[in-house]
């Protein structure tokens, strides 16, 4: 009887060990579902866009000697710049509007001088809101001063270049 009493026992430990790895992998059979779902992230993108550039002639006592021309590119990226029958001192300024047309705040920098100006001009400009934020949709204004040199410039001294803005992100700290 001994006998028979220590064999049921161990068929009862076999039985309830069974009875644990069944219950054990059934548990996991229902936790180890695989959820998957379509999902797209965007973050957001850097656009802008050039929406005026205006030429102010800051010399009115000869104004049909000169000529000061801007023409806004057709990526509207950059600003297209011509000077014609220049004279020396001669001078003007374009003033560039760009908006913020992407998602996310940003600023304005010039990226390029494309095509060199004469030797006779003096480009230099002043940075839209430089490390100021631009949100979305709003405005900068940036502004290109051009200036013909006092010597060596010829008679109906002409030259164009194209001035090429960039936006970056805005990063508030240096």
């Amino acid at each position: 009887m001994l006998r028979r009493v220590a064999r049921d026992r161990r068929a009862l430990a076999a039985v309830a060990l069974l009875a644990l790895l069944l219950a054990g992998a059934a548990a996991f059979a229902i936790f180890r579902e695989t959820l998957r779902a379509p999902i797209r992230v965007e973050t957001g993108r850097f656009d802008f866009s050039i929406r005026n550039a205006t030429v102010v002639d800051n010399e009115p006592k000869e104004p049909d000697i000169a000529k000061c021309e801007a023409k806004i590119a057709g990526d509207r990226k950059s600003v297209n710049i011509t000077i014609s029958n220049a004279y020396p001192l001669y001078n003007c300024t374009v003033t560039v509007i760009m908006q913020n047309v992407g998602t996310i705040p940003g600023r304005f920098e010039v990226k390029n001088l494309i095509g060199e100006p004469a030797g006779w001009l003096n480009v230099t400009y002043e940075d839209p809101r430089e490390g100021v934020m631009i949100g979305v949709n709003q405005s900068a204004t940036a502004k290109i001063f051009i200036r013909v040199r006092d010597k060596d410039v010829p008679e109906g001294a002409s030259s164009s270049f194209i001035v090429e803005y960039v936006f970056r992100q805005y990063l508030p700290y240096p």
